[in-house]
């Protein structure tokens, strides 16, 4: 017996130590999912996203804005959902206050934000009209698969349908949305977000209104078939106006040249010379950097330039304070 102990205590190291390979490639590469956050598009998708609505029009700043403010107003219809209870509740169980009908938004608001937080490297990454295109297909498929789930009165088809998936594409299209607008906008982008989720409160007041006007005059599955139908419309026109803003158009912060010196901070001028000269200067040449006029007047001023990545943020104590506030 004491053989047969020592044998299983044997496999047993074997299975953890074959393990634990495997564990810290997981690791690392959702450490490097995370860290790589920046959309560089090719000269010929550059040139392309010069034109908007399939290249019929110049791309321009201001278009970004009231296309993003329409996109969020449709999304804003999952807020509206407090009219959909008592009807479907009463569709299902002949009480409206019974069946669970509210279940379905809170389900919807937890995806949101666990899509938002696992597809955020990968909006960043894209473009944003593949990233919105994603986002509307999901959401109008949870239409589709609410009008099924009432159509055969299955609650929990509903709960996947409009709760799970119409959830992970609003996740996907907000902050593809809010992304897109708030890039335009380097020196303002609160105030860009801020108008595009103005569409989004917008939304969930007028849809309140256009949920009643629809359950008055047509059954509850072809209601979410036409609010699929008028989101699909409108979002996918307005998807055609946004594109991402040309190359040094934005200025997050300078990665250092020189990695080794201080992680994350260095200060204009370090490193100068007798002369008056900037050490840096040269290191900069064939850069990009150093040809930037955005780029050289911070590289000119007396802030601190930070560059930090989204994985070093998401390890950082800052970041889980203002999460938690």
């Amino acid at each position: 017996m004491r053989q047969a102990a020592q044998d299983s205590m044997l496999f047993s190291r074997i299975s953890l130590q074959g393990n634990a390979p495997t564990a810290r490639g997981f690791k690392d590469m959702l450490l490097e999912y995370y860290s790589h956050t920046e959309y560089r598009p090719s000269r010929a998708q550059i040139e392309k996203d010069r034109f908007v609505f399939f290249g019929l029009l110049p791309c321009r700043q201001w278009m970004a804005i009231p296309a993003g403010i329409l996109i969020q107003f449709c999304y804003g219809s999952v807020y509206a959902w407090s009219i959909f209870n008592a009807p479907i509740n009463r569709l299902l169980t002949n009480n409206s206050d019974q069946g669970g009908a509210e279940i379905t938004f809170y389900i919807a608001l937890g995806v949101l934000g666990f899509t938002g937080a696992l597809f955020g490297p990968w909006i960043e990454c894209s473009h944003p009209q593949k990233s919105g295109m994603v986002g509307l297909v999901i959401f109008f498929s949870g239409h589709l698969t609410a009008a099924l789930a009432l159509q055969v009165r299955m609650i929990s088809l509903l709960y996947f349908g409009y709760g799970f998936v119409a959830g992970v594409g609003l996740g996907i299209g907000y902050v593809s949305t809010i992304d897109a607008v708030s890039k335009w906008w380097p020196k303002a982008r609160g105030t860009a977000a801020g108008c595009a989720v103005m569409g989004f409160g917008g939304g969930s007041l007028a849809f309140s209104a256009i949920n009643e006007e629809l359950l008055e005059n047509v059954s509850l599955p072809v209601t979410f078939l036409v609010l699929g139908s008028i989101n699909l419309i409108i979002m996918f026109t307005c998807i055609q106006f946004i594109c991402p803003p040309p190359p040094g158009h934005n200025l997050d912060g300078i990665p250092m040249v020189d990695e080794t010196d201080l992680p994350h901070l260095k200060r204009p001028g370090a490193g100068a010379g007798a002369d008056g000269g900037s050490k840096g200067g040269s290191e900069l040449a064939g850069t990009g950097i150093d040809k930037n006029p955005r780029y050289l007047a911070i590289l000119g001023s007396e802030r601190p330039i930070i560059y930090i990545s989204l994985a070093e943020a998401l390890r950082s104590r800052d970041f889980w304070l203002l999460y938690m506030s």
